[in-house]
């Protein structure tokens, strides 16, 4: 497995311990019930995904079904737009993912008929005419049905509580279970296979605890809370402005951003969100309420940039301040051309010193169970553009380790199920 520090540099390593045929569902001992396979009747020798956002799009190109429907969290409350790089630390994962994911994200848009717009970006005096937009839920969705139509199957609400190592495969066996790794849900339902591949979002820290490997980095959900310009002051906006980010905190200020629908997203903010899908103001949830303020690296965090977090919650209650940064890059923006819009929440991956992790982190652990998964623990913006850049890592790591493998791609809460 790599280091931590190997991990960082986006090194994935070799997490798999041997090579193998695709994995099958078996059926579980009662009380607990089988997956149904909802009408697909499984070849001899047949794969198994499970769940995934735009990013954990992996090796066979998922959505995101998280909860009911593609693309229900992350990756359906974004910006929409697809980065050109420029954004990025030169030679970092973030930027090389982002360069190559760009073009992948146009040339698969031109194959599925996805609309997209190249509008371009300003950020002051600087020009990136390669920036352009997209519907990335659309986009979810169809990554979703090249596996229906390759003959595959998604089960959503598969919240996984457990993960482990099926008893008869110890080390000392010399044959052991073909597919000895068993993932449980909240439902007693189980799925065999030999070996996981998670990308878990806001809450890959969690499925990381569950399997066995290391809880850090942590997640801190951030609300981010967009405006909107009334439709008859979109004129206004033909292309995305952004400010030259700021070292520190390179998500935070504000963007205009056009849609792919003709409306203008503002913003957004950065606050602290009290539940890891609370999309509204007072959304709470009490343990991931606790699991946040009882984070040393988050009070490191706050101790470090007070200025800056009251900055932020003032913003997030007053719209005239939000307004008057507007003002900085188009004066003529007033409180009356605006309206609330909606809201996402990032999954920001921070360190126990308090440090922001900003490129994206693949992991592992060790053992019987960790040697046989990969964690993406962190795939922040430019996520959903380097997507299928993404996939293709994973995809040829994979290749690289095994002959011939089965992956799950999990979402903690509510994970869909990909049967091929």
């Amino acid at each position: 497995m790599p280091s931590r520090r190997a991990a960082r540099r986006g090194q994935a390593g070799k997490p798999y311990a041997e090579p193998g045929p695709t994995c099958r569902q078996r059926p579980s001992p009662p009380p607990r019930r089988r997956i149904p396979a909802r009408g697909v009747s499984p070849p001899p020798r047949w794969r198994r995904c499970c769940g995934g956002g735009r990013a954990a799009a992996g090796p066979g190109r998922c959505g995101e079904p998280s909860a009911a429907s593609a693309a229900h969290h992350q990756s359906g409350h974004n910006s929409g737009v697809i980065h050109s790089g420029i954004y990025y630390t030169p030679g970092s994962l973030k930027a090389k993912l982002c360069v190559e994911g760009a073009a992948l994200c146009y040339q698969y848009c031109d194959q599925k008929g996805i609309p997209y717009k190249q509008c371009g970006k300003g950020l002051m005096a600087l020009d990136s005419p390669y920036t352009g937009i997209v519907n990335y839920k659309q986009v979810a969705e169809s990554y979703a049905a090249d596996f229906q139509e390759a003959g595959g199957t998604i089960f959503t609400d598969f919240e996984v509580t457990n993960m482990e190592m099926a008893k008869e495969s110890s080390s000392e066996s010399a044959d052991g279970l073909k597919y000895p790794v068993i993932v449980r849900n909240s439902k007693g339902e189980e799925i065999y296979c030999r070996h996981i591949v998670t990308c878990a979002g806001l809450y890959s820290d969690r499925l990381s605890e569950i399997s066995g490997c290391s809880p850090e980095p942590r997640i801190v959900p951030f609300r981010g809370d967009y405006l909107v310009l009334k439709p008859e002051k979109s004129y206004m906006v033909k292309g995305n402005i952004y400010p030259v980010p700021n070292p520190r905190f390179p998500f935070l200020g504000f963007h205009f951003t056009p849609r792919i629908d003709g409306s203008v997203w503002l913003g957004p903010n950065a606050v602290l969100a009290f539940k890891r899908e609370g999309y509204r103001l007072f959304d709470f949830n009490i343990g991931d309420f606790l699991d946040a303020v009882s984070y040393s690296g988050l009070w490191k965090l706050v101790l470090r940039n007070v200025s800056y977090g009251l900055s932020e919650m003032y913003r997030a209650c007053f719209l005239s301040a939000q307004v008057k940064q507007l003002q900085k890059f188009i004066p003529e923006v007033t409180v009356n051309d605006v309206l609330r819009g909606p809201s996402g929440v990032r999954a920001q991956a921070l360190d126990s010193d308090g440090n922001l992790v900003d490129d994206f982190v693949f992991d592992g652990g060790s053992g019987d169970l960790g040697r046989r998964i990969l964690h993406v623990r962190n795939a922040p913006s430019p996520a959903a553009t380097s997507s299928l850049a993404i996939a293709k890592m994973i995809a040829d790591e994979v290749k690289r380790s095994c002959c011939e493998v089965c992956v799950f791609l999990l979402i903690y809460r509510k994970v869909s199920l990909i049967t091929f």
